[in-house]
């Protein structure tokens, strides 16, 4: 029962703190919009360019898809790989060498 009342509290003192912090993102701001839902205004002498934006689009795909083949340049190689430390292994249900060796008599 008091484990249930303090999950309680602090529940309540989660949600206050939540509150306060969004009364105080949404006070700082005049439109009462959140900071991270804003978006920044265009400037006003220059208007959207499309072709511009295709460029840079196709640019940005252009170095992705480097990127991507470099990546699976280096997986198709085979990865060497080298065990320095490993820890006992025990496999339950196989026999030992002794009781191999006492069956096979």
């Amino acid at each position: 029962m008091k484990s249930n009342r303090s999950t309680n509290v602090l529940l309540a003192m989660i949600a206050g703190l939540l509150a306060l912090n969004l009364m105080i993102k949404t006070g700082a701001t005049p439109d009462m919009a959140s900071a991270a839902s804003a978006q920044p205004a265009p400037a006003a002498g220059a208007p959207f360019n499309s072709s511009e934006f295709a460029r840079r689009t196709a640019d940005g795909i252009t170095e992705l898809n480097q990127r991507m083949s470099r990546l699976e340049s280096r997986f198709d190689r085979p990865l060497q790989v080298r065990v320095t430390e490993s820890v006992p292994l025990q496999v339950i249900g196989l026999p030992t060498k002794a009781e191999t060796a006492e069956a096979t008599k």
